[in-house]
C-alpha cells in the first residue's frame, strides 16, 4: 500500500499545479480582456458622453438661472433706489418749501393790510 500511495503523490501534485496553473492563465486572460474591452469600447465612450454633455446641461442651467437672479436682484434694487430717491426728493422739497416760503408767508400774513397790498402789486408789475 505505501508503494501505491507514492506513485499516486507525482500524478497528484502534477494535476494540482496545472489546474492552479491554468487558473492563474484564465484570471489573467479575463482580466487582460476586460481591461482592454472596458478602456476601448464605443458604449463607455458613448455613456461618458452623455453622462459630460447631462453635466453641461446641468452647469449652464445653473448658470443661466444664477444670471437671472442677479438680473432681477439688480432690477430690484434700481427700482428701490429709484422710489427712495424720488420720495426723498419730494421730502426735501417739502421741507424746504414749509421752512422757506411758508415762513414768508406767514410774515407776510402779520403785516398790515396797507403794506400787504403794496407788496402784492410790486409782485404782480
Amino acid at each position: 500500500m505505501k508503494a501505491s500511495n507514492r506513485e499516486n503523490r507525482p500524478t497528484v501534485i502534477v494535476i494540482k499545479l496545472g489546474i492552479l496553473a491554468g487558473l492563474v492563465i484564465a484570471a489573467v486572460t479575463v482580466a487582460y480582456l476586460a481591461k482592454n474591452t472596458i478602456g476601448r469600447s464605443k458604449t463607455a465612450d458613448v455613456l461618458g458622453a452623455d453622462v459630460k454633455s447631462g453635466v453641461v446641461d446641468s452647469t449652464g442651467q445653473a448658470i443661466d438661472s444664477a444670471k437671472k437672479a442677479a438680473t432681477d436682484t439688480v432690477d430690484w434694487v434700481n427700482k428701490t433706489t429709484s422710489d427712495v430717491l424720488s420720495q426723498s426728493t419730494q421730502s426735501v422739497t417739502d421741507y424746504v418749501f414749509n421752512n422757506t416760503v411758508g415762513n414768508l408767508l406767514k410774515q407776510f400774513d402779520k403785516l398790515p393790510q396797507q403794506q400787504q397790498e403794496t407788496i402784492r402789486q410790486a409782485i404782480c408789475r
